[in-house]
């Protein structure tokens, strides 16, 4: 089972598009790397490890995810205009050291798709455009929260993943080079800025709600819309700008394979799904603005 929600705010055909493809992709990569886990779990001897240091086997999945998502992912983005590259250095200037980002795409468009009101009716002005994309597991949690409906409304709180990584994108939404010297320039283009998050959910650790239905890919939603707006909320204190803000471009939840009908000595079925998350930053950026076109000029009557 597949659900997944644009919310209500329209999106252009090549956008909603994109956002979709997104999703899928992440969570094909989800679901590809859970399923080598959960077969791995059954047929091997978890129980010569230490109690303690049982639940550490899973650390290495998050980047089989990664992983999964870099090979699915390179085909669909150059297939549509994009050339990828992963773990794209950064010189920030700050710090003089480099920074990594997760994903970044490269493409040549249409100046209309980037800026609203530019001018095009003289010919096709086109701008060089980089995304930047990180991506990564969500770290906090994703439980029953407030009544909605006369049901458990699903509640995004706590972890630092999608915070720290909007701070990153957007301090370094101006810088362009790959390192110190010459040969590290990057010429400046316009700097689009994503966060891709997923949330795992599994019914003998979480509890019932993790069995997938529509309902609650819904609420999953809302509830990312209300832990982006704090997240923005936290953001515009921490970088001085009230105008600043982190928002919810869509999400999709997926079920996950299981290889155990039931839970031993217990009659409950087992339950697992998989949530993804796109987040978006403001493009009106100081970097951005300096690739702003000129206003459509009035034509005389």
């Amino acid at each position: 089972m597949y659900v997944e929600s644009m919310g209500s705010r329209g999106k252009p055909p090549d956008k909603k598009k994109d956002l979709r493809d997104l999703l899928r992709l992440t969570l094909a990569s989800v679901e590809v790397s859970a399923t080598r886990r959960e077969v791995l779990d059954e047929v091997a001897r978890v129980n010569r490890l230490p109690k303690a240091l049982k639940a550490r086997r899973h650390a290495v999945y998050e980047t089989s995810v990664v992983y999964e998502f870099s090979q699915l992912a390179r085909s669909d983005f150059e297939a549509h205009g994009n050339t990828a590259l992963w773990e794209r250095p950064i010189l920030n200037p700050a710090t003089g050291r480099v920074q990594n980002i997760d994903m970044s795409l490269f493409r040549t468009a249409p100046a209309a798709s980037v800026f609203e009101g530019a001018d095009t009716r003289d010919g096709r002005r086109d701008v060089e455009v980089e995304t930047r994309i990180e991506f990564g597991k969500f770290d906090g949690t994703l439980a029953p929260g407030a009544d909605e409906g006369g049901a458990r409304a699903l509640m995004m709180s706590g972890g630092r993943k999608l915070t720290s990584d909007a701070k990153k994108l957007h301090l370094l939404s101006g810088v362009h080079a790959a390192g110190s010297g010459q040969a590290n320039a990057v010429p400046a283009r316009v700097v689009e800025n994503f966060v891709v998050l997923w949330k795992e959910l599994d019914s003998r650790v979480d509890g019932a709600y993790a069995r997938l239905t529509r309902a609650r890919v819904k609420s999953s939603y809302r509830a990312a819309e209300l832990y982006a707006r704090s997240v923005s909320a936290h953001l515009q204190g921490v970088l001085g700008d009230p105008r600043f803000q982190v928002k919810l471009e869509a999400s999709a939840g997926c079920s996950l394979s299981t290889y155990r009908d039931r839970i031993r000595r217990s009659a409950r079925a087992v339950h697992r799904s998989a949530y993804a998350m796109i987040f978006s930053l403001p493009t009106d950026t100081p970097n951005n603005r300096t690739f702003e076109l000129p206003p459509r000029a009035e034509v005389p009557h």
